[in-house]
């Protein structure tokens, strides 16, 4: 599964918090694919937290 070089810990959604909470993207519409797994409980945390 993938590549020795990746870290799937650096794929985790929540590190777009840092982006959600720029006052610059509140009109910004973020789109999580493929659930974002394996991390579907951040993604969900994220999408009922912040409405873009």
């Amino acid at each position: 599964f993938g590549d020795k070089d990746l870290d799937l810990r650096l794929s985790n959604p929540l590190h777009l918090r840092v982006l959600l909470e720029d006052k610059r993207f509140t009109k910004c519409r973020i789109v999580l694919l493929h659930a974002s797994y394996p991390f579907s409980q951040e993604a969900s945390y994220l999408a009922s937290v912040y409405p873009n």
